[in-house]
């Protein structure tokens, strides 16, 4: 999966640079079921352009999506990620991806 992570990076960079000034780009990401593969890639995107935590992006994600929980090989792809991107210890374990969202945790 992380081999996709730059090519989708670079599209939606690129798609953002072509938006005018009165209108965003409207970019649907998806998958068969939508809570893997389209949900990974999304935290993924959220972690590399918008340089958010892992946390941070699950949060959003999940309160958009309530489907998402990606499986277990990428919840440790988006960890290692999260890792190379900030080199440092990663805002969530695997077990973090599997609790309940508290109320108090919400996106800023």
């Amino acid at each position: 999966m992380i081999v996709h992570f730059e090519k989708a990076r670079e599209f939606v960079v690129k798609e953002n640079r072509q938006g005018t000034e009165n209108e965003d780009p409207n970019i649907l990401i998806h998958c068969a079921n939508g809570s893997n593969r389209s949900a990974t890639v999304v935290i993924a995107l959220l972690m590399m352009i918008e340089n958010v935590c892992l946390r941070e992006a699950w949060i959003l994600v999940k309160k958009t999506r309530k489907a998402a929980m990606p499986l277990e090989d990428n919840r440790r792809t988006l960890i290692a990620l999260e890792e190379m991107l900030r080199g440092e210890k990663s805002s969530m374990s695997e077990a973090d991806f599997l609790t309940r969202l508290e109320k108090s945790e919400t996106y800023r």
